[in-house]
């Protein structure tokens, strides 16, 4: 996650040059592919520089829509990394559960982009929610605005808190600490 596009040109050159030598020395796959992973989402955001604000464009459009599936699929590699790092070996069974609950909160997150009648549209204060899909300049950081729809509207109002990804939250954060990746 890099400030401009210099760095995230830099970036990538370290990420790429990281995850090869990994991978020659035989580490773990989960290791190497997961920062081959992120060293990949670097060069989306690399590319994104050169599109940045222009909503019109389809280079935009196409980085954008890339950029939100990479974050989708994160879960996945990021509890693959966690599980190969924790300090006491995963049992085959819990890692069969961990890329279970991975994959439905990816397939969520993913399902946010359906355009849906009955789920509505995204609150305006909601993360990444736009009227078009576009990827624009944010204060610190590229942001995305994207067409999702209302999935979580339902339990915002229930609770009275607006939430924001909690798939995301659970996959990413929580369920590692369950398995013991502290």
């Amino acid at each position: 996650m890099c400030w401009n596009a210099s760095a995230s040109v830099a970036m990538v050159g370290l990420g790429a040059t990281a995850t090869v030598l990994l991978a020659s020395r035989g580490e773990p796959k989960a290791i190497w592919l997961t920062l081959g992973y992120f060293t990949v989402m670097e060069a989306l955001q690399a590319a994104g520089y050169l599109v940045v604000d222009n909503c019109g464009s389809p280079s935009n459009k196409t980085i954008t829509v890339l950029s939100y599936l990479h974050i989708a699929f994160q879960p996945l590699f990021i509890n693959a990394f966690a599980m190969s790092i924790a300090p006491e070996p995963v049992p085959l069974r819990t890692q069969r559960i961990v890329y279970m609950i991975a994959t439905a909160c990816t397939a969520v997150i993913v399902l946010r982009l359906v355009p849906s009648e009955l789920l509505g549209e995204c609150l305006p204060t909601d993360v990444m929610c736009g009227d078009t899909f576009c990827l624009i300049s944010g204060s610190w950081h590229i942001a995305w605005q994207l067409r999702l729809n209302g999935l979580y509207n339902p339990i915002s109002e229930l609770i009275g808190y607006n939430i924001q990804f909690p798939d995301y939250f659970l996959a990413v954060f929580l369920l590692p600490l369950i398995y013991g990746a502290w």
